[in-house]
């Protein structure tokens, strides 16, 4: 799959800044700065489709293999969700590593009856489901 081209980055010197490849490139704080500006201006480019466009309007992904580069306005929109949970979810695995806490841990509900009353919901949530052997 082919991604867009990258973007030439002012701070840079015009040079092409490929993420892909390069991690800390460029003056220090320029290029986060500049990410944010360019999530900036996609989130506005979102924002201004989703209230122009229904969601049926058939879009075009130019790096996607034909056949497959006409999806719905509507599949885009879910596509883009479930990818930014992904990120989302690649973030606090970092956040784990960097605190040590995964997620809502035990000591977050406070004491020992808050943690068993915690744990007791989600095993009725999930018993439904459980495969009997």
């Amino acid at each position: 799959m082919r991604r867009p081209a990258a973007r030439v980055h002012p701070a840079l010197g015009g040079r092409r800044l490929d993420l892909g490849r390069r991690r800390h490139v460029g003056v220090r704080g320029r290029v986060p700065r500049y990410i944010v500006g360019l999530y900036h201006q996609i989130w506005q480019n979102s924002d201004a489709s989703i209230d122009a466009l229904p969601l049926h309007t058939e879009a075009y992904v130019h790096w996607w293999k034909e056949g497959k580069c006409h999806p719905s306005f509507g599949n885009l929109i879910t596509r883009v969700v479930a990818e930014t949970a992904q990120h989302a979810g690649h973030a606090e695995v970092l956040r784990e590593d960097l605190d040590g806490q995964g997620g809502r841990d035990r000591g977050a509900f406070g004491d020992e009856a808050a943690w068993t009353a915690y744990v007791a919901r989600i095993q009725e949530a999930a018993d439904p489901f459980r495969t009997r052997a």
